[in-house]
């Protein structure tokens, strides 16, 4: 079924190298948002996915394991649905370079296209440092889209939880983001005005701090 994958053009003795090549790696593809990225023109010029993304893709389509083979087809489906795509171009390439890494074979041919890497893998980041290879993190991108919160903002929440502190309640923004809202567990299943009061950037992302505002509770 993804033999139409692989009889796609190919890279073989490219020469137009550059920046305007976008090489893939295995945790984009899994991941999926880079259709999305694609699809509203925020990348453009070439896709370029390795044979060996591809292989390694398939490995895990054909694993005993449930959820290495559910990664498996999710890759390879947004590898066709990206061959689908009007706003950008797709190619393939049968390069490969021995190296210790899937991870750092992507670095080593997008070194040698003189192209970007498109990944979520922070690893990447720091192999491409070593290689001075420019990457494209959609992670990176996520966060930096994120809405921008402001200590003595006021916005409605819906609380959908009790907090770990007593009276606390848990509620979250549109794109996930945890709020923490301090004598919000009366209001668990209820909208509710909160002011937020604080914010902490943490190595996995944002908290907010919020407390309710004060007239809903007289």
């Amino acid at each position: 079924g993804f033999l139409g994958i692989i009889k796609s053009s190919e890279l073989e003795g490219i020469s137009k190298k550059g920046r305007h090549l976008k090489v893939t790696d295995i945790s984009a593809l899994i991941d999926g948002r880079i259709v999305d990225v694609c699809e509203t023109g925020f990348l453009s010029g070439t896709i370029v996915i390795p044979k060996f993304v591809i292989a390694k893709l398939e490995e895990y389509a054909s694993s005993k394991d449930l959820l290495e083979k559910a990664r498996g087809r999710r890759g390879l489906d947004i590898i066709s649905r990206l061959k689908e795509l009007k706003t950008i171009s797709v190619s393939l390439t049968s390069k490969y370079f021995k190296s210790e890494s899937l991870q750092e074979n992507v670095v080593l041919l997008a070194k040698n296209l003189n192209a970007e890497v498109v990944t979520i893998d922070f690893n990447i980041n720091k192999i491409a440092i070593l290689k001075n290879v420019n990457v494209l993190n959609i992670s990176d991108l996520t966060t930096a889209l994120k809405p921008v919160v402001l200590p003595g903002e006021s916005m409605a929440l819906f609380v959908m939880k009790e907090g770990k502190e007593r009276d606390q309640g848990i509620a979250y923004l549109d794109d996930g983001t945890m709020v923490v809202v301090e004598e919000g567990r009366k209001f668990i299943g209820k909208r509710a005005e909160v002011s937020v009061y604080s914010i902490l950037q943490t190595s996995t992302g944002r908290m907010i701090f919020a407390k309710i505002k004060q007239q809903q509770e007289n």
